[in-house]
């Protein structure tokens, strides 16, 4: 399953953990991508089932049922 993270899991996260960090640093930038992407896996799963996952455990059984079903 591939995540893409859309513009509003980008503000997700910003409006969460507003960034601070220079364009110039890498780790920052993956950082932000990768809280992103977990913000698209939250999108995903509410689209999918409207409404929120109830435990990580839920989420991560979802992630892996749809990425191996």
């Amino acid at each position: 399953m591939a995540v893409t993270p859309m513009p509003e899991d980008f503000a997700a996260v910003e409006r969460s953990q507003p960034w601070s960090g220079s364009l110039d640093d890498d780790a920052a930038l993956a950082e932000r991508y990768r809280r992103a992407q977990g913000q698209a896996l939250l999108r995903m799963f509410r689209e999918k089932h409207g409404r929120e996952a109830e435990t990580m455990e839920e989420l991560m059984a979802w992630v892996t049922e749809t990425h191996h079903g």
